[in-house]
């Protein structure tokens, strides 16, 4: 049952995307018929207008910083000085080198200078642009204008449209030239450029392939600029050259900007047929791509939803195993998108939880254990202690100072290790050192002496708080383990000192090291020695105990450094407050 909602759900899920696609398509195609026509000229009328603009910012932008570096390259105070007298002074060859670094040096046909009384003072001239190298020598149409200009009035800047012999259109630059703060005029400069500069303008402008554009003078000049011609164009550039205001031909649309300071304005035409012919074709590819839009989502969605179908069916069986008990079930992982990063994850929770279950139940173990030895030894405890110091006390009477001292040695292991406030926690480093060295008197008793005993303990680290009965077991190990089968000296070495922040307490013997591999895998939990469990449960317990109370950092460490083998207990510096 469950299976078959799963499966409804998905297959309802995809008919009602389906359905909102095809009414949001149905919706838009509808919309964009139904205000087509309004929207359509209010959108070219705006862009048209702002791509107009546009273009006419950049070619003012461009005269503008072609003006400026003429004024860096020219505005030369003696070569000024000079213009007016009959010093035959040349400037080509500076202004030559300036002029080679600038960005539109590639566009330039020929620049020259004149006096104000029109003579030629310098002059450069792109190689084979023109054998006259003066302009007044050609009198031609460019020259007229440039005569018109410069009688006109006193205008500091004008770009003229001109034509060359060849008929090729150009750019010309007329500048005047003023000395002595710019309160005397001293003559002018003449520029002409290609202009392929303002071709590259309009191609980078936001115009349509149905826009055209062309520049006009205030002189009644004009100057085509877009790479395809339009018979449309060329007939209202024909009727505007001849003084007449039209602004549509042929449905056609005009827009023209202001004229800028250097006398030039933008006029841009859109063929509003050739756009309207553009737009249906436009429709009839959208309405392909919705069509085949559709088709696809559909099969899309139709496989998908197999799959996620597949795939949530067999997830729900593995939920059931799961609930049922069968904890050993995983989910199977069969691509790495959601579904199985979900799976995946649960997986991973399920290994953890069940790590968690047997550490969980080890632990249990080894805590039932402990009780039940505890309880073992704390039967009859006080006829015990009674019973070891009555010993000793005799064994006094009698001299034996050395059985009186293990009797009372002993007795004092065994209180501290049943004692009634053994529920705490931890206790200082200095008691459980107090305890070792009962420990060790016993055994240095019965091994008459043959383990060397060394220690080395800083002061500061003995109120260190640290799990009770952790270090005696340790020496033991040593004692019983390390030296058991060690032939010559044997030495036995317990070190507690400050490292930073911890406290690093570290028996050291130098037996033969056989047994230092079983004791890192007993303090990992891999290893319990059947026929030693007391040790090896005590080793591990030391490790667990010590990484519940203080983190996974710190605990036990076993390792074989130049010949000896060390057992190092990490411990937080903590002390007693």
């Amino acid at each position: 049952m469950k299976t078959k909602r799963s499966h409804s759900y998905f297959t309802r899920l995809l008919v009602l995307c389906l359905a909102v696609m095809l009414l949001l398509f149905g919706l838009q195609t509808w919309l964009f018929f139904r205000y087509s026509s309004e929207q359509f000229q209010s959108y070219t009328d705006d862009t048209a207008q702002k791509a107009a603009v546009s273009i006419q910012r950049d070619v003012d932008t461009y005269f503008s910083n072609l003006d400026k570096r003429l004024d860096i390259i020219y505005q030369y105070p003696e070569f000024l000085g000079n213009l007016n007298n009959d010093s035959n002074l040349r400037y080509e060859r500076p202004a030559l080198n300036l002029l080679t670094q600038t960005t539109w040096f590639q566009e330039l046909k020929g620049i020259y200078v004149y006096n104000n009384d029109h003579y030629l003072k310098s002059v450069y001239q792109r190689a084979k642009y023109d054998s006259l190298p003066d302009l007044y020598a050609k009198d031609d149409e460019s020259t007229e204008q440039l005569r018109t200009y410069l009688g006109a009035g006193k205008d500091r800047v004008r770009v003229l449209l001109c034509v060359d012999k060849e008929g090729k259109a150009f750019l010309r630059l007329v500048k005047r030239l003023y000395q002595r703060m710019g309160t005397v005029e001293c003559g002018y400069l003449v520029c002409d450029l290609t202009n392929a500069a303002l071709e590259q303008i309009v191609l980078s402008a936001p115009c349509t392939q149905d826009q055209y554009v062309w520049l006009s003078g205030t002189d009644g000049t004009q100057q085509y600029l877009s790479p395809t011609r339009n018979d449309n164009v060329l007939s209202l550039m024909s009727l505007r050259a001849a003084g007449s205001d039209a602004t549509t031909v042929k449905g056609g649309r005009f827009f023209q900007t202001d004229a800028s300071s250097f006398g030039l304005s933008t006029s841009l035409f859109t063929d509003e047929a050739q756009l309207r012919t553009s737009t249906q074709q436009l429709l009839v590819v959208l309405g392909q791509i919705v069509g085949v839009t559709v088709l696809l989502f559909l099969l899309f969605g139709i496989i998908s939803s197999r799959q996620v179908n597949r795939r949530m069916r067999g997830l729900l069986r593995t939920t059931q195993a799961i609930g049922e008990g069968h904890t050993q079930e995983r989910f199977a992982v069969q691509r790495y998108d959601e579904i199985g990063i979900l799976c995946e994850g649960f997986n991973d929770m399920l290994d953890r939880l069940e790590v968690s279950t047997l550490k969980e139940a080890r632990m249990r173990s080894a805590l039932e254990e402990a009780r039940y030895r505890a309880l073992q030894s704390q039967v009859n405890p006080h006829f015990l202690y009674n019973t070891l110091d009555n010993i000793g006390a005799i064994a006094e009477m009698q001299n034996c100072i050395i059985v009186g001292d293990m009797c009372r040695s002993l007795s004092k292991l065994q209180r501290y290790s049943i004692q009634t406030d053994m529920d705490s926690k931890s206790v200082m480093l200095r008691e459980e050192l107090q305890q070792v060295d009962d420990y060790l008197f016993i055994i240095g008793v019965r091994m008459q002496g043959e383990v060397l005993i060394e220690r080395h303990i800083e002061d500061d680290v003995l109120d260190t708080l640290m799990p009770r009965l952790s270090l005696q077991p340790l020496v033991e190990n040593a004692i019983r383990h390390g030296l058991r089968n060690k032939r010559g000296e044997k030495r036995l070495s317990i070190e507690a000192v400050a490292d930073g922040d911890d406290v690093m307490i570290a028996i050291t013997d130098n037996g033969d090291g056989d047994e230092v591999v079983e004791i890192q895998k007993i303090i990992s939990g891999e290893l319990v020695k059947d026929n030693d469990q007391h040790t090896s449960i005590g080793l591990r317990n030391i490790h667990e105990r010590v990484c519940m109370l203080f983190g996974a950092d710190y605990g036990l460490t076993a390792e074989r450094i130049d010949g000896l083998t060390r057992i190092a207990l990490r411990l937080p510096r903590k002390e007693e407050s």
